[in-house]
């Protein structure tokens, strides 16, 4: 079987936020009380660790609050089938 090591996903964050607070935070989840922009995420595997791969049109995670961190984890661990525990981003190493 072979394991697929990139993983595409989409996550939600305060637009607002990202232009005039503290940066991007993504969340899973577009609560009622929120209207969050949403972006689509590519991760790769490498040397067991999740690398955010970003381009022009990616905004670069800033932070993982809460247990967001640990949900994202288990979400690529779980598709890919792996057993990382590290999630970088490839500017902020």
């Amino acid at each position: 079987m072979s394991v697929n090591n990139t993983v595409t996903i989409f996550l939600f964050y305060d637009d607002y936020e990202y232009n005039f607070g503290d940066g991007f935070y993504p969340l899973f989840e577009n609560n009622e009380h929120n209207s969050l922009s949403s972006i689509q995420m590519t991760f790769r595997l490498i040397d067991e660790a999740w690398i955010q791969e970003n381009n022009i049109n990616v905004k670069c995670i800033r932070g993982l609050d809460g247990n967001v961190g640990g949900k994202l984890l288990l979400l690529l661990n779980g598709i890919n089938k792996s057993t990382s525990n590290v999630i970088k981003n490839s500017i902020h190493t």
